[in-house]
């Protein structure tokens, strides 16, 4: 009789397991059908999009601590030019900042989980961007810069950032990483359902 290794799972995986039904809440929240039917239903949802990064964005950049690894993960630039293209003036753009949700992190274990949700949303976003592609003609370079964020290279910064959490893992509060994940879930969906 052989005896069997019994791995422990990293971070990453308690990641996805504890929060598999908020994401697909998320999943739910975003009524592609509606959200894609026109470019103004496009817009509305690079509107709501834009609100919910700008609350979080700073927020997380400020508790990761890190701007070398945070910096390039930034979406709001993207989504700017995104809402730009479509039409969006500077200032209503600007106005958008200025009522973004609260974000409820207040750690860096937290934060880790909020980023996860923002980094696996990236990573879904790749298959929203062939839809808007299809559906509405925009490319990375003409309205779909978001979902579009990390190109080709979505696949490595996705890695990247699991190899970063399940290093830091000794030094985070697993309880508080997964709470930050569901609470970013949480405010995620109630933006995309406004």
């Amino acid at each position: 009789m052989t005896a069997q290794t019994v791995v422990a799972p990293t971070l990453m995986m308690r990641l996805r397991a504890e929060t598999r039904e908020a994401h697909e809440a998320i999943d739910g929240a975003i009524d592609l059908e509606t959200s894609l039917a026109s470019p103004s239903a496009y817009c509305a949802l690079l509107v709501r999009l834009y609100a919910f990064h700008a609350g979080w964005e700073p927020v997380l950049a400020s508790l990761i601590g890190d701007p070398a690894f945070f910096d390039s993960r930034r979406k709001l630039g993207l989504l700017a030019a995104d809402l730009t293209r479509l039409g969006l003036a500077p200032e209503r753009i600007a106005a958008l900042a200025s009522c973004p949700p609260a974000p409820t992190v207040t750690t860096i274990s937290a934060a880790y989980g909020a980023m996860y949700v923002l980094e696996g949303s990236t990573l879904g976003g790749q298959l929203i961007s062939r839809q808007v592609a299809e559906r509405l003609g925009f490319s990375a370079d003409d309205g779909a810069a978001y979902y579009n964020a990390y190109g080709r290279a979505v696949g490595g910064m996705w890695r990247a950032f699991g190899e970063r959490v399940n290093q830091a893992a000794p030094m985070l509060d697993g309880e508080a990483v997964i709470a930050g994940a569901r609470d970013a879930f949480a405010q995620l969906k109630a933006c995309l359902a406004r």
